[in-house]
Parts: C-alpha cells; sequence; structure tokens
C-alpha cells in the first residue's frame, strides 16, 4: 500500500444491501396489487380483486414463516391493510367475487376474505355514531328528517352489529343504556 503524506489510504466500501426476505418480497407483491386495484378504480376486475386477496394469503403465509421480523416490514404491511380496508366497498359488492370468497369457506382469522362494507364498528365507534345521531335527531324535534330517524336506528343496529355476540365493554353498556333511554323519551315528545 502506498502512503500519502504519512497516513495509508483507507478503503471506501459501499454498503451491502442484505437480500430481500420472503416476508417483503411478498409485502411487495401485495403493494402492487393494490396500486393496480386503486388506479383501476372503479372499473376494477375481477382479476384484480382476486390478485389482492391471493398476495395477502402470500403474505400471511410469509409472516407466520418469518423468523427474524423487521419492523419496517411490518409498519409497510398495517400501511396496506389500511389500504385494503378501504377497498372494502369495492370488494364486497362484487358479486363473482363473493361466491368465489364463499366457496373457499376461508378461516375467520384470514379477514381480509370476510370484509364487509359498510365495515363493522368497534363497540366505542358504534355507541359514538348512535349518540351523535341521537343528539342530531334531538335538534331536529319536533320536526325530525326521516333520514335522521333512520339514521338513528341504523346506529342502533350497528351497535349490536359490534357486540359480534359477545357483552359490550361494560363502560359501553353504560352509555348505550343511557342513549336508549334517551330515545324512548325523544319518541315521547
Amino acid at each position: 500500500m502506498m502512503q500519502t503524506n504519512g497516513q495509508v489510504p483507507t478503503q471506501t466500501s459501499t454498503p451491502v444491501t442484505p437480500p430481500k426476505s420472503q416476508l417483503d418480497i411478498a409485502i411487495e407483491t401485495y403493494e402492487n396489487a393494490i396500486y393496480a386495484l386503486e388506479e383501476a378504480l372503479p372499473e376494477a376486475t375481477f382479476e384484480q380483486k382476486v390478485a389482492v386477496l391471493v398476495a395477502r394469503d402470500a403474505v400471511e403465509k410469509k409472516r407466520q414463516m418469518d423468523q427474524n421480523p423487521q419492523g419496517g416490514s411490518y409498519a409497510q404491511l398495517l400501511s396496506l391493510d389500511a389500504r385494503l380496508r378501504l377497498q372494502a366497498k369495492v370488494l364486497s359488492e362484487d358479486d363473482q367475487l363473493a361466491q368465489w370468497k364463499d366457496s373457499l369457506s376461508a378461516a375467520p382469522n384470514l379477514w381480509w376474505w370476510h370484509l364487509k362494507y359498510p365495515l363493522i364498528l368497534s363497540p366505542n365507534q358504534a355507541a359514538k355514531r348512535y349518540e351523535s345521531a341521537i343528539s342530531t335527531l334531538e335538534s331536529l324535534l319536533p320536526h325530525p328528517d326521516i333520514d335522521k330517524v333512520l339514521e338513528v336506528l341504523l346506529a342502533r343496529d350497528a351497535v349490536e352489529e359490534s357486540r359480534d355476540n359477545k357483552p359490550l365493554p361494560e363502560s359501553v353498556a353504560k352509555n348505550v343504556i343511557r342513549l336508549d333511554e334517551k330515545l324512548k323519551a325523544l319518541s315521547e315528545v
């Protein structure tokens, strides 16, 4: 080695990018499928819809096998799953896709196969919707709009759906009982 000014030149190396994991490759495929679906809206094809669901399946299989999960991969997956949930309406309104999904009998933990529109709210979100609907209805008394009355009924129904055959959390249940009593009092006006 030659010395320059009495110093040994340092060797510069370019950082080595580790190869992509199987999970990262599956996530990339999933991202591409979601992008293609989003770009095709509102005319997305059956094939594009299926591609997204199958790509999500592949991610799940690779995720279960991943011995060294990376935070960045999981953050990206959460972001992509949020984008997929935004497509619930598109995925649930396709009759051909619905029949195909039913024939698969996918396990309940594979939530992407069971997306419904409108999305089922959490008990807390459903109770807030119910409370908001009642407040709106109350502000329109004594001549409420029929749409506002229907929204109250739909919001109350959403509370029941959010239970998923389980009891409501105590604080939510108390709030719903209070709102039911308020609705009953409003019906007597």
